[in-house]
């Protein structure tokens, strides 16, 4: 009987030890998928942070660009209208400068040829 319980108890420090190291691997594997899983997370959360970033960059720059675009239009179409309403003036002004000067030009004429009348306006 003595020799049987020591067998006995030895079968069973060795189902322990086996026990203690399967439980151990299969720790060891739930860690490692734990922590594998935690650094998956934290890649995708770093690239579909960038990836989010990218798209926003890009949204910005059509944005801006289209903004830019669409102000130059209106500014070279109000850029235009001005050029013609100066050039149009500017038309007048010479027109006027003109007429101005043939009047100087028939009243100086008038008085050189002695028809001057005192009333005229220059």
């Amino acid at each position: 009987a003595f020799l049987e319980r020591n067998r006995l108890l030895l079968q069973l420090g060795s189902i322990l030890t086996l026990q203690c190291a399967a439980r151990k691997l299969i720790a060891s594997v739930f860690v490692r998928k734990l922590r594998f899983h935690r650094n998956v997370t934290a890649i995708q959360t770093q690239w579909r942070a960038y990836s989010a970033w990218f798209s926003y960059q890009n949204t910005v720059f059509v944005t801006v660009w289209c903004q830019r675009f669409w102000r130059g239009k209106i500014v070279r179409r109000d850029f235009a209208a001005a050029m013609q309403l100066m050039k149009s003036e500017r038309a007048a002004v010479v027109e006027k400068k003109q007429v101005k000067s043939e009047s100087k030009r028939d009243c100086v004429q008038q008085n050189s040829s002695g028809n001057a009348n005192p009333n005229d306006k220059i």
